[in-house]
């Protein structure tokens, strides 16, 4: 199974989660979101971005 995995760019990450660039490289640093870097640069699969929207949400 060759599948592309989907990831999101700090950028998007901000859009969505309504949050400031700083504040999600916080989160990242601290393990609050479930993010690694790629490049240099933080990113996070889209199904993990969901798994933590649905846990902050509940």
């Amino acid at each position: 199974m060759n599948e592309k995995l989907e990831l999101f760019t700090i950028d998007q990450i901000c859009e969505i989660l309504h949050l400031s660039r700083s504040t999600v490289y916080k989160m990242f640093r601290k393990g609050d979101l479930p993010g690694r870097k790629i490049g240099g640069k933080w990113q996070i699969n889209i199904s993990k971005l969901k798994e933590y929207i649905s846990e902050v949400q509940d």
